[in-house]
């Protein structure tokens, strides 16, 4: 069966448009080319394709069956056309990534510091945000990708688990003696000043979860929008802290912050890698996700 490709171009454009007047001047070509063009295909396909009217021409069941499969090989060589461009393009790609304070800083610019010595050459622009604001801007197409401490029910989305966050109490050395032994329950720390997120975050809303169904309400004496803060908090003896072990890990270990050793153990917080499902991911956003997949199974501990 001999088959010219350009027939399919012609029967999808007339399928789409649903005139054969209308696809022929979409198409650059006259009317009687076209429709002798289609009947080429038809004759090939042994059937007929169009049902003609005076207000048009639409499919037949054999027909929708063709546009169909014909719709789905445009999307593929669109998608391909699109990556060979971004390949080619003289202008230098770029990648739009939406993250929190806490996970630019601990998280996002190392990997991304790796992810350059491969494509040295990609501009990647950040977005600080909310977790909520971040999938926002997921489903409005401002960002590709996002790292969220927060996964939704919504079916547009696809969320993928990076890696869970520990959290736990740290101090400076003015209150070192709470590193144990004896281990420290949580009702103890109420009287010490304690530092915490800000209360309108997505981990301070995580922490005050724990507190309640430890029956406690803890009232804060310092909030910080940020890990960096809350631990130089703490290292200036300002209180006791709460933060994400994982972030926290060089400064326990060089002994700069001292960890609480607390009986109760604080539930772990998801980190959760986000992109919108019906957009194809560009070749380079498609390169960095594969990067931060691999990046994050190697988490064991801190940075």
């Amino acid at each position: 069966m001999n088959l010219e490709f350009i027939y399919f171009e012609y029967f999808y454009e007339t399928a789409t448009c649903g005139n054969i007047t209308l696809a022929s001047q979409k198409l650059h070509i006259t009317q009687p080319a076209l429709s002798k063009d289609i009947a080429n295909l038809e004759s090939i396909m042994q059937c007929k394709l169009f049902t003609r009217s005076v207000k048009g021409v639409s499919l037949t069941d054999q027909g929708s069956i063709l546009y169909e499969a014909v719709k789905q090989s445009y999307v593929l060589l669109n998608n391909a056309k699109t990556k060979i461009k971004e390949l080619s393009d003289l202008s230098v790609p770029e990648i739009n990534i939406a993250a929190g304070n806490d996970l630019t800083s601990f998280v996002v610019l190392p990997w991304l510091k790796m992810f350059r010595l491969k494509y040295p050459d990609i501009i990647v622009k950040i977005l600080e945000a909310r977790s909520l604001d971040i999938i926002e801007a997921i489903k409005s197409e401002e960002v590709e990708l996002g790292l969220s401490h927060t996964k939704t029910n919504d079916s547009t989305l696809e969320f993928y688990n990076l890696f869970n966050l520990d959290y736990c109490f740290v101090v400076g050395d003015k209150y070192q003696f709470l590193s144990g032994p004896p281990s420290v329950p949580l009702q103890k720390l109420i009287d010490f000043p304690i530092i915490l997120f800000p209360s309108r975050s997505v981990k301070r809303q995580h922490i005050d979860s724990f507190f309640k169904n430890q029956g406690l309400v803890i009232k804060p004496a310092y909030e910080a929008g940020n890990t960096h803060l809350l631990m130089q908090f703490a290292e200036s003896n300002m209180g006791i802290a709460l933060v994400p072990r994982n972030f926290a890990e060089q400064k326990i270990k060089s002994k700069k912050l001292f960890e609480v050793d607390l009986i109760e153990r604080i539930p772990q917080e998801e980190v959760w890698l986000v992109w919108k499902k019906s957009k194809e991911l560009s070749h380079f956003a498609s390169k960095l996700m594969l990067h931060i997949k691999e990046q994050s199974k190697q988490i064991c501990g801190g940075y």
